[in-house]
């Protein structure tokens, strides 16, 4: 017999395994670097399985209203205030970026936190729904793992772990249905060796095949030319599959204003892979709140004469970023629209700025610090580097000298070549004999450049196959090979902004073209140092360093006047969307808007009006109750078995309502004894005597809370709303008589 233990212990399952497969269908989303503050998520996701545990329907409707609410409050608390009226200002800011919305086109924070959270709860009550339904279930994931393969496909994620981790929650899941509410010893050990086998399975699957980045979305992949009209210059947030070759892009992004110009620097990448670069894993702890204009912590350059100034960048066209670009570095963010409370997160590991996507027409001012010129100071450190590297911290080792398993040993043996021929034992010397090498011995080109193909290392085709690239090539390839000497690097991507930008006084229009990478080396008494090893480029600020240790390429000191770009992949329909205006794109997103908020209203109203259908019936069934006991009972008897057995039709007795009385805890005797009762009264013509209305109606509430267990959600709603009062009012008579 099933006991109210065993019930209750099913449905703790049940909640914690939609809280765990919800956790994993969302981690790969987090590593991709597309959500932040992953470890809060698991806080709320553990708030609503602990509410979905509890038996009590008012506590888990109560949860799972409250507890969004509560996480955005918390979120975005204001700590200068109480939190009583943070959560009110939080409120009438939320409410004034739902209008935002509509008219200018534009989803900010922390309306997206508001938005994501609310989904999130409706993910999890999904997947609860689901996991008691076996069809159900399966779908869920198999929709599941075809997302997974999907995101793969644009993003380097671990696919395969989470894939991993949803397939045995999915078994589990499906062990728990076939063990039902019977929690005996012979089900526990199915259940234990149904997950045994399956962690073991899968413990063997992620050992044997390590993760690998998938390709992106990039045409002509395979190790031939790209055609020129698939990629062209441009800045673009994903990294992860680079290659190919570059046609010219010259719309104007962006302009600068600024007393001389600066490289941009937008996103920084600590991980590569072996095909591109990706973040680097971040925790809570890592993302730093900062607030508008105070000065930035742990920002600016170390020990090293430099200058500050600000800068004002106001955007021509839309750029796919959701980093700030700035100058080097950024001290002080003086003004930012779309942040709430003024408040923006830094990565500390990184050093990436976040901020809101800004629309054309819209600019920001920053206060950036600028080095004078800091090469010549870092020539004269004499001590070797191994003597050096004591001092370098465990974070940026631990970030910062990442390579991938699957790097030919022939990039580490070329790097350690070239230093021993150039004799170079400090930092810096390594880093000049590097740079020499690659601007010696590789072509500059954006033309019949190749892409990787499948487990072909993207740094060691350019430097033993093709020999022939552009900004990203070269920028790999020196952060690579300093990392195999033990060097933590970054790789830097933005805009190589020059005095050939210069469109007025104090004013540079920057375009596509000027789009660039770049690296950034660590040097344990003066922080993270930039350096661009792209030929006939260098940093504004210095006079290059270049084999010759003077000024680079054609001597001029200035990016080349044909530009270069960072590629994106682009077709001539895209292309052709970038040329719309701003009016057609804000029209189109309104209306998309307002097509899925239609659609919203529409699906609520008839959810609405199915559940005051059901509770008007259950109204009258009260009733009915009150007025005609007989006629009560018969409605509520025909209701059960059309619910429990659809089938069956006219056919159907009462005694068929067996195994859901079971199921229901009730025991036989007790069953057949409200049986003989209920017949008599049914089939007999016997009346109600004073009590037997409420002996032979609460079977029946018992039985209908089964049912809506398995059923529809609108069955749940109603039970809730309806059986809730009918049970309270059941148990008032009982204690008046």
């Amino acid at each position: 017999m099933v006991t109210g233990r065993d019930r209750l212990a099913t449905r703790v399952v049940y909640a914690w395994l939609a809280a765990i497969w919800l956790a994993a269908a969302v981690l790969p989303i987090a590593g991709a670097g597309a959500l932040h503050g992953f470890r809060s998520v698991l806080w709320l996701l553990a708030v609503l399985a602990s509410g979905a545990s509890t038996p009590w329907r008012g506590v888990r409707v109560s949860v799972s209203l409250l507890a969004p609410c509560a996480y955005v409050a918390w979120y975005w608390q204001d700590t200068h205030v109480g939190f009583v009226p943070s959560t009110v200002h939080l409120a009438i800011v939320i409410a004034r970026e739902f209008s935002e919305v509509f008219h200018h086109g534009t989803l900010a924070d922390p309306l997206q936190t508001w938005l994501f959270v609310w989904l999130l709860t409706g993910a999890y009550w999904l997947v609860s729904y689901a996991s008691r339904r076996t069809v159900l279930w399966l779908f869920y994931n198999a929709i599941a793992c075809a997302g997974l393969i999907a995101l793969s496909s644009m993003a380097p994620v671990k696919s395969l772990q989470a894939a991993v981790a949803l397939l045995a929650v999915m078994f589990f899941a499906l062990a728990v249905h076939r063990g039902g509410y019977r929690w005996e010893t012979r089900a526990l050990a199915r259940v234990a060796a149904t997950v045994t086998s399956i962690l073991a399975v899968a413990g063997g699957l992620v050992a044997v095949f390590p993760h690998r980045t998938f390709a992106g979305a990039h045409a002509g992949r395979g190790g031939q030319s790209m055609d020129t009209s698939g990629l062209v210059t441009g800045y673009t947030l994903n990294d992860a599959q680079l290659g190919g070759s570059l046609s010219q892009n010259s719309r104007p992004v962006l302009t600068l204003t600024a007393p001389e110009p600066t490289y941009l620097r937008g996103q920084t990448l600590a991980t590569y892979t072996g095909q591109g670069w990706i973040s680097a894993p971040l925790t809570d702890s890592q993302m730093q709140s900062e607030q508008l204009d105070q000065l930035i912590a742990d920002n600016g350059f170390t020990g090293l004469p430099a200058r500050s100034f600000d800068e004002t960048i106001t955007l021509l066209s839309p750029v796919d970023t959701s980093d700030l670009l700035a100058g080097y570095e950024v001290t002080d963010v003086i003004r930012l629209p779309g942040l709430y409370d003024g408040r923006f997160a830094l990565d500390t590991v990184q050093g990436n700025i976040q901020a809101p996507r800004l629309r054309p027409g819209q600019s920001y001012e920053v206060e950036t610090t600028v080095p004078t010129n800091p090469y010549p100071l870092l020539a004269r450190i004499r001590e070797p580097f191994a003597a050096m590297k004591r001092a370098i911290p465990l974070d940026v080792q631990e970030n910062d000298l990442q390579l991938p398993s699957t790097l030919p040993k022939s990039v580490a043996a070329l790097a350690q070549r070239t230093v021993q021929r150039a004799h170079a034992t400090t930092e810096f010397e390594m880093v000049k004999s590097l740079m020499s090498y690659l601007q010696a011995h590789e072509m500059y080109t954006t033309t019949n450049v190749p892409t990787p193909t499948d487990g072909q290392d993207y740094v060691a085709q350019f430097l033993f196959q093709s020999h022939r690239g552009y900004c990203d090539n070269f920028s790999s390839a020196l952060a690579v090979m300093l990392r195999t000497l033990g060097v933590p690097t970054r790789w830097v991507t933005g805009f190589a902004v020059s005095h050939a930008n210069q469109a007025g006084p104090d004013t540079y229009v920057v375009t596509d073209a000027d789009a660039h990478a770049w690296v950034e080396v660590y040097f344990p008494e003066y922080g993270w140092i930039p350096f661009d090893p792209t030929p006939t480029f260098h940093m504004p600020f210095g006079t290059g360093v270049t084999s010759q240790g003077g000024s680079p390429g054609d001597g001029s000191g200035q990016p080349s006047p044909t530009g270069e770009g960072h590629p994106f992949t682009q077709t001539h329909t895209q292309q052709t969307r970038d040329t719309l205006s701003k009016t057609g794109e804000i029209t189109r997103f309104r209306w998309t808007v307002w097509a899925a908020l239609s659609f919203g209203v529409i699906f609520a109203l008839c959810l609405c009006a199915i559940v005051v259908r059901y509770i008007v019936r259950a109204r009258r069934l009260e009733r009915l109750w009150r007025t005609a006991p007989e006629l009560a009972l018969a409605s509520t008897c025909r209701e059960l078995l059309q619910r429990s057995l659809p089938r069956v039709g006219k056919s159907a007795t009462l005694r068929q309502l067996w195994p859901l009385a079971q199921a229901s805890g009730t025991s036989q005797e007790a069953f057949f004894a409200w049986l003989n009762e209920a017949e008599a009264v049914l089939y007999g013509g016997a009346s109600l005597e004073t009590g037997a209305e409420l002996r032979l109606r609460e079977p029946l509430d018992r039985w209908r809370r089964m049912i809506g267990k398995s059923t529809t959600f609108v069955d749940y709603v109603t039970d809730a709303v309806v059986l809730g009062i009918d049970r309270a009012r059941i148990q008032r008579t009982i204690k008046d008589e």
